[in-house]
């Protein structure tokens, strides 16, 4: 009769400990790319949102240039409204761009968790086999042993499959597993470094051009007399 079941136990890990602990963490891994994408997504949203809001006060500012008669304010607006045009032009929507590629590195994981999850369950089908033959092999009895012990040989055969199988299986998902995460997160944080630097960089202008707006004189520049008598 050939040996029993040939699936390596670390750390004291039982058959079903390390199924368990292979399933939960597929079933994390999917949680997290899930939520990743949900925030990345609802990300990407609210720069675009961010993006329309501040082309909007751009606008605003810009247009207002043609009818304000503060020289102070109408010079101060056609500077800031072409810094805020500058950054959404520039950047906002790249940023939005970058955010939908990043959901994008994320995807593909999705179909990698399937099929992890397809060859652990072949493997606890195998495993299964091979117990229950096992078991029919300890009670065969005179002609049936012969019977018994070729179908447990193939069951053990096909158990071995099984966990090599299982064993690059997941190898490889906990290699790409680590790999997309950390070129998503290091994307991400890229991208985020590099707009807020140019965000500051913009703002910095901004805050300098924002403090020239002064009060006119009304007086001095209407030219009001004053009503009482003499």
């Amino acid at each position: 009769m050939v040996g029993g079941p040939t699936m390596s136990r670390k750390a004291g890990r039982s058959e079903g400990e390390q199924t368990a602990y292979l399933k939960a963490k597929i079933a994390n891994s999917e949680a997290l790319v899930k939520g990743l994408k949900l925030g990345f997504n609802d990300m990407a949203s609210k720069s675009l949102a961010l993006m329309k809001a501040t082309a909007t006060m751009s606008e605003a500012m810009i247009s207002s240039v043609d009818t304000e008669k503060n020289s102070t304010v109408r010079e101060t607006f056609m500077q800031l409204g072409d810094l805020l045009k500058q950054l959404v032009e520039d950047h906002h929507g790249t940023q939005v761009g970058k955010l939908k590629s990043v959901v994008g590195q994320l995807e593909p994981f999705e179909t990698r968790c399937k099929s992890a999850q397809t060859v652990l369950q072949v493997y606890s089908k195998a495993a299964a086999t091979l117990a229950l033959k096992t078991k029919d092999a300890a009670l065969a009895k005179d002609a049936d042993v012969a019977m018994a012990e070729k179908e447990l040989e193939g069951a053990q055969e096909q158990e071995q499959n099984a966990v090599e199988e299982l064993t690059r299986t997941m190898q490889e998902f906990e290699n790409e597993r680590t790999r997309m995460l950390r070129t998503a997160l290091g994307d991400f944080i890229h991208l985020h470094i590099e707009y807020h630097a140019r965000a500051l960089e913009k703002y910095t202008e901004m805050y300098k051009e924002h403090d020239r707006i002064a009060p006119e004189q009304i007086e001095d520049v209407v030219g009001l007399i004053s009503s009482r008598p003499m």
